[in-house]
């Protein structure tokens, strides 16, 4: 083997290989980030659907703080708002396992922040939560980011921080090796 690094085809060999691994790294990169930008566009997509249902007094109303409390009266509005709660929700839970990258969260985070602080959004959620027996068990109870949202500081993301999420790839990563050796290995009796 050492032999055929000493060589000038070994070692071309060895730089076509580092080159072709390199591309191959940059090609999973991009994938990835394409992925990324794929979920943010349906959920984009979903976003309009929803607004797109109300009315442009609606939306005003929506927009002007304390006039929005009027909204939950209405059946309709009412369950639009919910649909609205629901994608917020779902958003913070692509953040939460590294879905969306950090660009597209920080456009959606204040839409999540405001709909877990801010009426009529907070108002329907709160009035959700009351129909759960106190004692449940939070992890149990819907709108686990949502309600998150509420006690975190600002600016809020579910996301683990870098490290932790590092952290626990290595971990998997060995764990995934082991389980790979394990299987291979042969059995004892």
């Amino acid at each position: 083997m050492i032999e055929f690094l000493k060589s000038t085809e070994g070692i071309w060999a060895v730089v076509i290989a580092g080159i072709a691994l390199l591309f191959t790294g940059y090609q999973l990169i991009q994938a990835n980030r394409l992925r990324k930008y794929e979920f943010a566009d349906i959920y984009v997509q979903r976003y309009w659907a929803i607004m797109d249902q109300l009315t442009a007094e609606q939306k005003q109303k929506l927009y002007t703080g304390d006039r929005a409390r009027e909204l939950i009266h209405d059946e309709k509005v009412r369950n639009i708002l919910w649909k609205y709660l629901e994608l917020c929700e779902d958003q913070a839970d692509l953040r939460a396992v590294n879905m969306i990258n950090t660009a597209t969260w920080k456009q959606w985070r204040g839409g999540v922040e405001m709909a877990s602080n801010q009426p009529p959004y907070s108002v329907i959620l709160d009035e959700f939560m009351k129909s759960f027996p106190a004692d449940a068990a939070d992890k149990d109870l819907p709108f686990a980011r949502l309600r998150s949202a509420r006690v975190e500081p600002q600016p809020y993301d579910p996301r683990e921080a870098w490290w932790i999420r590092l952290v626990e790839g290595l971990v998997n990563a060995c764990r995934y090796l082991c389980g790979l050796r394990a299987a291979g290995s042969p059995k004892q009796n």
